[in-house]
């Protein structure tokens, strides 16, 4: 049935960096990142 991950975490597939730049300017570089996987991922332009 599975395992818990509460108080182990989850390693990402892909990692994204933030910078104290990226947040206090709102940037979301982890939405950014997920949207141009899927867009590479499924070869759309």
């Amino acid at each position: 049935m599975g395992e818990s991950l509460d108080g182990v975490g989850h390693v990402p597939d892909v990692y994204v960096k933030y910078t104290a730049t990226d947040i206090i300017s709102g940037n979301d570089k982890v939405i950014e990142k997920a949207i141009q996987y899927l867009y590479d991922e499924y070869q759309i332009e």
